[in-house]
């Protein structure tokens, strides 16, 4: 699902990832203290919705996770060719 902030008509805002969408109602899950939480949510209720984008933050430590998952996997195969 993709990442969305929800408004609400109440003035509320909600931040999580779409889930299902029905004609009448969709479903957002929420990352909340302890645990995650599907709500859902009747567009009769909902001012906007928009679509989040990651941050350049969340970009940079996604690529630095990949880089070092390749580094290690290049790592395993040199150890297991030098075993042989």
């Amino acid at each position: 699902g993709e990442l969305v902030e929800v408004k609400l008509l109440t003035g509320q805002k909600l931040r999580g990832r779409l889930e299902e969408v029905r004609d009448d109602a969709f479903d957002v899950k929420i990352a909340g203290k302890q645990r995650l939480e599907t709500r859902s949510l009747a567009f009769s209720e909902v001012r906007s919705i928009k679509a989040q984008r990651p941050s350049a933050a969340g970009k940079v430590a996604l690529s630095m996770l990949a880089g070092a998952g390749a580094f290690m996997l290049v790592l395993f195969a040199l150890a297991a060719a030098i075993a042989d």
